[in-house]
């Protein structure tokens, strides 16, 4: 349990976002801390089984770019794990080995339910000059955890979107079955009542689900206001 702990930068979620951004900081000495109501890579976790990357992990070392995977430089999962379409749960042991590397602090088991941003109202008590001739801040924000308080400087929200779906964009969502409901598109398929499929999204996770259906012989339409 957490009675209190502060930090420069609190960093809310630790998938790709929330990690890629701790070493960046960590990088220029930064004092942060991740935060993460299920541990690193959490999310990647919670892929349907059959979900893989789309976009290919390698390092096109021609043209000196890093793994278009690889949220650090000089890393690639594509060679530390040895696929060229990483599962979640494999891009999820990368993400542990990149927080090992830099010993990034991450809180774990540690859920944020309620942040609070406090200013000091007195212009003359805002801020106080440090020897370097810099300015230490006065405001700072309090995030209250199931672990206890947290106090930061600066708040980075790197929460996603997979594990805290919206069901209120249409009317009639609620009805809809969100991807990261599914532990397997074989199970599911194998439960349903229907063949017949329709999916609405035609970004990479919903072209991963029609994909993974039509593998088992399904009919899958995709609904997607732009372009897949």
């Amino acid at each position: 349990m957490i009675e209190h702990k502060h930090t420069d930068v609190a960093v809310v979620g630790a998938g790709a976002a929330g990690v890629g951004v701790g070493v960046a900081l960590d990088t220029v000495d930064v004092d942060v801390t991740l935060i993460d109501r299920a541990g690193v890579g959490a999310s990647f976790r919670q892929w349907p089984d059959e979900m893989r990357f789309i976009t290919p992990s390698y390092p096109s070392n021609a043209f000196g770019l890093p793994d278009l995977n690889a949220i650090v430089p000089q890393t690639s999962p594509g060679i530390a794990l040895n696929r060229q379409q990483p599962s979640g749960p494999e891009y999820a042991r990368y993400l542990e080995a990149i927080v090992k590397h830099h010993e990034l602090p991450v809180e774990s088991d540690c859920e944020v339910r309620g942040v609070e941003y406090v200013a000091e109202t007195d212009t003359d008590q805002e801020s106080a000059v440090t020897a370097d001739g810099g300015t230490t801040r006065s405001e700072q924000f309090f995030l209250e955890t199931s672990e206890g308080t947290i106090t930061s400087e600066f708040l980075v929200w790197a929460g996603g979107q997979f594990s805290t779906p919206r069901t209120d964009l249409i009317p009639g969502a609620d009805c809809c079955l969100h991807n990261s409901t599914v532990a397997s598109w074989v199970d599911h398929a194998a439960q349903s009542s229907t063949d017949q499929f329709l999916v609405v999204g035609g970004f990479e996770s919903g072209i991963d689900a029609a994909v993974s259906l039509l593998e088992l012989g399904c009919s899958v339409t995709v609904l997607d206001r732009g372009y897949p």
